[in-house]
């Protein structure tokens, strides 16, 4: 079945569609990607992964035609950077 891989940050975009066996779980299409070698900073024990933006745990069975998304890990809290985007427009 066919699904696609990304990992998308502000200097990378990987985005891989490919072929994997039917009843694969995201694990498994992760790894079979190659993102993890290519982006060794990537860890599925800290990186979220979801499907079309639905976070899921790695043992979830991938569908055909699905998504998979390794979310980066945030550098800074969201309401911080709110806040300091506020204050630079004042």
């Amino acid at each position: 079945m066919k699904v696609t891989v990304v990992y998308v940050t502000p200097k990378i975009r990987f985005i891989k569609e490919l072929e994997v066996a039917k009843n694969s779980t995201v694990q498994t299409v992760v790894e079979q990607s190659g993102v993890l070698q290519k982006h060794p900073e990537i860890s599925l024990d800290k990186n979220k992964v979801g499907i079309f933006s639905e976070i899921i745990p790695l043992d979830t069975i991938a569908k055909e035609n699905d998504r998979v998304e390794i979310y980066r890990v945030l550098t800074m809290d969201p309401m911080e950077a709110r806040r300091l985007r506020a204050r630079a427009r004042t």
